[in-house]
C-alpha cells in the first residue's frame, strides 16, 4: 500500500469507529519509515480529534522536526499550545508561519471574508458541500449558523467523497495533483486556488494545466477575498459555460494511469 492508501484505510477505519486498528496501521507504516511525515500528521490528527493533545503534539513536532516549513503543522501545534496555555510556545509557532508565509495574515482575513461572503451563497439558494478540516470545523459550522436558509453540510473530512463529487455542480479546491486528479477523473468543473506555499507553486502549474484546456477557472489565493464567491455564483448560473468546463475536464482524466505507468516501467525493463 502507498502512504496515500494507508492514511485513506485509516481515515475509513476511523469514521468507522475503529480508531485503535487505524492507530495500528499508521503505527506499523511509521515503523517501516520513521521520517514519513504524511504519517506522523495524520497519527499527530487523529490525538487531536480523540483530544490527546499530548500526542498530538508529539507526533506533530516530531513531523517538523523532518520538515520544518509546514504551515498547517505548525498552525496545529500553535492551537494545542493556546489551548494547554502555554502563550510563548504559541507565539513561536505563529512566527515561525509567518516567516514562511508573510501573506498568512491576509489568508486568515479571506477565510474571514469568506464567512461574512456565506449570505451571498444563501441568496442565490446554492447549496454547500464544506470540507473545512479539522480546526476550522467549529468556526465554519458557527459561521453558518448564522444564515439559516442556508442549505450546507460542514464536515471536517469527507470519507465518501464520490458521493460528494456525484452530487457537485461546481468543485471550489486546492491544486493538489491528487485533487486535480480526482475533479478530473469526475468530469468536474472546478475553481482552484493554488495552495502558495506549494513547493516550486507547482499547485498553480497543476491548475495551469487544466485551466489551458478550458477545464477549469483558476483563482490566485491573494484574489479569493474579492473574487471567489462572485465567481462561484456567476459560473454556476453559466450553464453552457458549466457544460464546457466538465466536458473538457472529463477528456484530461486518465482511470488507467497506474496501469499504463506500470506498463511503461515494465517495457523500459526488458
Amino acid at each position: 500500500m502507498t502512504c496515500l492508501d494507508i492514511i485513506e484505510e485509516s481515515m475509513r477505519l476511523t469514521s468507522e469507529g475503529k480508531s485503535s486498528e487505524a492507530k495500528k496501521i499508521l503505527m506499523g507504516a511509521l515503523a517501516q519509515n520513521q521520517d514519513q511525515t504524511e504519517i506522523l500528521n495524520a497519527l499527530g490528527d487523529m490525538a487531536y480529534l480523540s483530544r490527546e493533545s499530548g500526542d498530538a503534539l508529539y507526533f506533530y513536532e516530531r513531523s517538523l522536526k523532518v520538515l520544518s516549513q509546514q504551515p498547517d503543522i505548525l498552525f496545529n501545534t500553535a492551537l494545542i499550545y493556546k489551548e494547554r496555555g502555554s502563550l510563548i510556545q504559541a507565539l513561536e509557532a505563529y512566527t515561525k508561519i509567518l516567516d514562511i508565509n508573510h501573506s498568512d495574515l491576509e489568508s486568515l482575513n479571506n477565510r474571514g471574508n469568506i464567512f461574512r461572503e456565506l449570505g451571498l451563497f444563501e441568496k442565490a439558494g446554492i447549496q454547500l458541500i464544506w470540507q473545512t478540516g479539522i480546526h476550522f470545523e467549529t468556526e465554519a459550522k458557527n459561521a453558518v449558523n448564522n444564515f439559516p436558509q442556508l442549505s450546507c453540510f460542514v464536515s471536517a473530512f469527507i470519507y465518501e467523497m464520490d458521493f460528494a463529487y456525484a452530487m457537485a455542480d461546481l468543485v471550489i479546491s486546492r491544486a493538489g495533483a491528487l485533487s486535480v486528479s480526482e475533479i478530473c477523473l469526475s468530469g468536474k468543473p472546478s475553481l482552484l486556488v493554488p495552495f502558495p506555499n506549494a513547493a516550486e507553486d507547482h499547485q498553480t502549474e497543476n491548475a495551469k494545466s487544466l485551466v489551458m484546456e478550458n477545464a477549469a477557472i483558476l483563482i490566485p489565493d491573494k484574489n479569493t477575498k474579492n473574487t471567489l464567491v462572485s465567481t462561484a455564483i456567476k459560473t454556476l448560473n453559466d450553464k453552457d459555460l458549466l457544460a464546457k468546463l466538465a466536458e473538457n475536464s472529463f477528456s484530461m482524466g486518465r482511470p488507467k494511469a497506474a496501469q499504463q505507468i506500470v506498463e511503461l516501467i515494465t517495457e523500459q525493463c526488458q
